[in-house]
Parts: C-alpha cells; sequence; structure tokens
C-alpha cells in the first residue's frame, strides 16, 4: 500500500514538472471533479459544450472559447 502511494506521488510530480515547462498556446483549464462523479460524465459535459462553442459564428469569441 506504501508503495502504490510513493509510485502515485512520483508520477504526479513528474507530471506537474512537465506541465511548468509545458508551450502553450492559449489557456489552461482546471477542472474540479466532485467526489460522486465520475471522469466519463465530466467528458461528455466537456464535449458537450466545445459543440455548443463551436456553433458561436462570432470568430474572436468562438476562439476565446474553445
Amino acid at each position: 500500500m506504501e508503495n502504490d502511494n510513493t509510485i502515485e506521488v512520483f508520477r504526479m510530480k513528474r507530471l506537474f514538472k512537465r506541465l511548468e515547462t509545458a508551450k502553450i498556446n492559449g489557456s489552461v483549464v482546471t477542472i474540479i471533479i466532485p467526489p460522486k462523479k465520475t471522469v466519463s460524465d465530466m467528458t461528455k459535459l466537456l464535449v458537450e459544450e466545445q459543440g455548443k462553442a463551436v456553433n458561436i459564428k462570432d470568430r474572436t469569441n468562438r476562439n476565446s472559447v474553445v
């Protein structure tokens, strides 16, 4: 059990280092998933929101949302 936590901490630290050095064109969004929601539910929600954003006619606003 302790070994699993150590590996998970190592993976998270490595991920944070990669994110800190990443070159990002645009912005990054942090999504906090409530304990009772599944990742698949949140993925579905984000896909729906992206679909709605694509329908925005004004190019500047659409690019700001997507």
